[in-house]
């Protein structure tokens, strides 16, 4: 006779978790180069909901971690990829996730450094951020 145990769902969405992403993009980033420099990050409804959202919200239900482990995002030129992907990275840094870690790929050193430099000038220009990083 088969279980009548009810198994977990294989993914599940976490409304707060996407919410907090959000959040922290529109609560304690701020530009950091360009025309924009110290403005707050205001992120387009299309990131919201194409990047920021999925990425953070959607959980495995075994464990409750990220279901996605990668992502591979193609912006064209001159569209703040730079300040994305170092928020994206500020959010993985302050996930609830025991040991999460973070990479960056590039062509070469100095493009890699691009990304980490405008993370930290981020949380250096965050009280709140630069008191948990």
């Amino acid at each position: 006779m088969p279980s009548k145990r009810k198994e977990p769902a294989k993914f599940w969405f976490d409304e707060a978790e996407a919410t907090r992403a959000v959040s922290i993009f529109r609560n304690h980033l701020h530009h950091v180069k360009g025309p924009l420099a110290g403005q707050p990050f205001e992120p387009d409804k299309w990131q919201e909901d194409q990047i920021f959202r999925p990425l953070v919200g959607w959980k495995r239900g075994s464990d409750n971690t990220r279901r996605y482990r990668r992502a591979y995002i193609e912006i064209p030129r001159k569209n703040g990829k730079s300040t994305l992907g170092a928020g994206l990275a500020i959010i993985g840094l302050t996930d609830k996730e025991q040991g999460c870690e973070v990479y960056s790929a590039a062509a070469d050193r100095d493009q890699a450094a691009i990304i980490f430099d405008v993370a930290r000038s981020m949380v250096e220009g965050d009280p709140e951020l630069s008191s948990i990083i």
